[in-house]
């Protein structure tokens, strides 16, 4: 029996439940609903094959693809079946987290609710219903995937072997890596900056209260880029989505048009007017005033950067303690080292970074140290850093040595995927599994049922 799923287990490790039934149906549009195939007790449908929202990539559809779907399907069903068999525990609260996070996002791609029960044919409620048991079998697939290589490791042996196996012209080329560490330093905002801030934002709450219009306001003098040249208005969101005293505000509001008290969070002050609450969702318009940070703190956080870098230079203070002693960023735990928050690891390419910073980077070598250099946090406030190289690759053709983590990954995918594809063969054996004529010439059919 040849190997199986070689191609589909990344899909199966990214796809949402059954395709079809985790896009809004569009209305009007009738999809062919005819069982295409059983595995145990589960069938699957014609309409799981294809995308409600592309009409036209369904028209094109190779029949190669298709049974790759299936093949996907078939597998998942499997892996239900598993995580039933061995009674894998299912949290119905993070089904109901995802399907929000699914909602909110619908809602905000169409405007309103009423636009998306237009388009979906529908009412929220009961799409809500329509994706939950698609929902809850993705996940039960996927905790029983998770069973299934729960205890697949991959020795350095094993890494090495791997990468040996790559033939030379195959191997993966990298561009310019970079492992940077940073000393960041934020001013404190003194008192009368946070007074002047929240004397403003009481001023134009008091002007709202008068009758003046919310969102001209927000046009005007909210410190919030994303939401100001919308009036303030946020878009619908759900609980988890902001911060927890911005949050706690906006869902405390009880009807269309109340305004919030003044409410303060890490990027400032705000005040919160209510448009409409949708079930567990809100959407609310906001105006931020930030507190200032003035010049003279910003000179100083400044110079006392340049002052722990001279030591640093002079070899009186390793950059790591320095990291540790001075750094107000949460990097100080890890001695200044930045963590790409794409890979999880320390490496950095080009891609990863703003221009502004390759730039830098690409004027200093490992070691160096630049001069303090304007920033802004997480929350948009203004700071200052220095930042050293702590190593760089330049662009290169994958090796062990220099790109040993991104091995180690892809061998243990692929051993992980070895230890699915075994299962998944020894399954097959005992699992009925029946598939409608049309799709018995898919590769994968041929290989299980003889």
């Amino acid at each position: 029996m040849k190997k199986l799923f070689i191609t589909l287990i990344g899909l199966l490790l990214l796809a949402p439940a059954a395709i079809a039934q985790n896009q809004p149906e569009q209305k009007g549009k009738k999809l062919i609903d005819q069982i295409v195939a059983v595995v145990a007790t589960r069938p699957i449908l014609e309409s799981d094959l294809v995308d409600p929202e592309n009409p036209d990539a369904n028209k094109n559809m190779s029949k190669k693809t298709r049974c790759q779907l299936l093949e996907m399907l078939v597998l998942q069903k499997m892996l239900v079946n598993k995580a039933e068999l061995d009674t894998l525990p299912i949290e119905e609260e993070k089904i109901d987290r995802i399907i929000d996070s699914k909602i909110g996002e619908f809602l905000r791609r169409f405007g309103s609710q009423e636009k998306f029960e237009q388009y979906a044919g529908k009412s929220l409620a009961d799409y809500k219903a329509y994706i939950r048991a698609p929902q809850k079998e993705f996940l039960m697939a996927e905790a029983a995937k998770d069973k299934v290589v729960e205890n697949i490791k991959i020795t350095p042996s094993e890494v090495k072997e791997y990468y040996n196996s790559i033939p030379k012209d195959s191997l993966p080329k990298v561009g310019t890596t970079w492992e940077i560490a940073h000393i960041v330093i934020e001013p404190v905002v003194n008192p009368d900056e946070l007074t002047d801030a929240r004397n403003k934002i009481k001023q134009l709450r008091d002007r709202v209260l008068k009758g003046e219009n919310f969102s001209v306001l927000a046009r005007i003098y909210s410190e919030d880029p994303g939401s100001a040249p919308k009036g303030g208005e946020l878009g619908l969101f759900n609980r988890g989505s902001m911060q927890p005293e911005f949050e706690a505000a906006a869902f405390s509001l009880k009807k269309k048009g109340d305004i919030s008290e003044i409410i303060k969070t890490s990027y400032g002050y705000h005040v919160i007017q209510l448009i409409e609450k949708r079930g567990e969702f809100v959407n609310a318009r906001h105006i931020l005033i930030m507190p200032k940070v003035s010049p003279v703190d910003l000179d100083k956080a400044a110079r006392r950067l340049d002052s722990v870098s001279n030591l640093i230079r002079k070899d009186s203070l390793k950059f790591e303690v320095a990291a540790r002693k001075f750094s107000t960023d949460k990097t100080f735990v890890n001695g200044g080292v930045m963590i790409n928050p794409q890979s999880l690891n320390t490496k950095f390419t080009e891609s990863d970074l703003d221009p502004t910073m390759v730039d830098i980077l690409n004027k200093l070598k490992p070691g160096e140290i630049s001069q303090p250099i304007p920033m802004d946090t997480d929350e948009r406030r203004k700071a200052f850093h220095i930042i050293t190289v702590k190593s760089k690759s330049p662009p290169h053709v994958a090796n062990l040595n220099t790109d040993y983590d991104t091995f180690q990954n892809m061998g243990l995918g692929k051993k992980k995927n070895d230890a699915l594809d075994k299962w998944a063969r020894e399954k097959v054996k005992i699992t009925y599994i029946k598939v409608v004529d049309g799709y018995k010439d898919c590769d994968f059919y041929k290989r299980w049922i003889q």
